[in-house]
């Protein structure tokens, strides 16, 4: 996995205004596919933009596998602060998406897609969340690619992974490994996956909650409810076509959701 523009250097500035120079880099990336046909890459690069977008390129990442280019993505987030000056030449990204690979749901992101976590930031930069869309539909790995070629990141951005560490720590028993559960469509809020023997519901509590619903799914008696991270099973009751869960004391975060899980899987209604 190489870094942000690997092929062209970042920045590139206003060198992506020359199409030969855009022509280029897809050449190379081209070459790198066919000289890697034995392995998988994701590499930076410059691609063009839509025309109705008004810019000629896009940051991109691109995945090489079996001697082809099999997915591009594009970033989204496009920094205009400090030395960043992104938004200049390139267009964002209009969507983003997953690719399948080796059984997982992949999302891959650019840098700055990363790091916009409304429950990170006390005033966001922008009002899409690349990950969370990624995540919503699906994605069970996450990729991310940065400028620096040395692999090394800010002390910002190691912040944030440590705090995301901690809460994989906790909750990533539902998220390795699993694949999505979506036959509950009553709630769009909650993110389901399953694994094994259980599934797992995400949700983010109301701060000093002491309960959550999780609607369209029905337990059997056996049913055994825990909240991660506790060590122990939690209360929980079938009111109609919802689960209702106790939370024990201090879990309901303002900052991160938690996660229950179910077992055996329940049915859906």
């Amino acid at each position: 996995m190489f870094p942000e523009l690997a092929i062209s250097g970042y920045p590139p500035r206003d060198l992506v205004e020359r199409p030969a120079f855009v022509a280029r880099s897809r050449e190379s990336l081209d070459h790198i596919a066919a000289e890697t046909a034995d392995i998988a890459v994701i590499c930076g690069l410059v691609t063009p933009a839509h025309a109705e977008t008004g810019k000629s390129v896009m940051n991109s990442a691109a995945l090489t596998k079996d001697g082809k280019v099999a997915f591009v993505q594009s970033k989204s987030l496009l920094p205009t602060y400090d030395v960043f000056d992104e938004s200049r030449n390139f267009a964002a990204a209009r969507k983003q998406e997953l690719f399948d690979f080796c059984g997982k749901r992949v999302a891959l992101t650019i840098c700055e897609d990363a790091w916009n976590d409304k429950h990170f930031w006390n005033k966001r930069l922008y009002g899409f969340d690349p990950v969370e869309a990624l995540i919503r539909e699906g994605g069970n790995l996450l990729l991310n690619i940065g400028p620096r070629s040395d692999g090394s990141i800010s002390d910002i951005q190691m912040d944030r992974l440590t705090h995301l560490g901690a809460w994989l720590d906790r909750n990533g028993e539902g998220i390795f490994d699993s694949r999505p559960w979506v036959k509950a469509s009553s709630a769009p809020e909650i993110r389901f996956t399953q694994k094994s023997r259980s599934l797992y519901a995400y949700v983010q509590p109301k701060p000093g909650a002491d309960s959550i619903t999780i609607p369209g799914v029905r337990v059997a008696q056996s049913t055994g409810v825990r909240i991660l991270g506790t060590g122990k099973d939690t209360p929980f009751k079938q009111e109609g076509q919802s689960l209702t869960v106790s939370l024990p004391a201090g879990s309901a975060s303002k900052e991160y959701a938690l996660c229950a899980r179910i077992t055996p899987i329940p049915e859906s209604v």
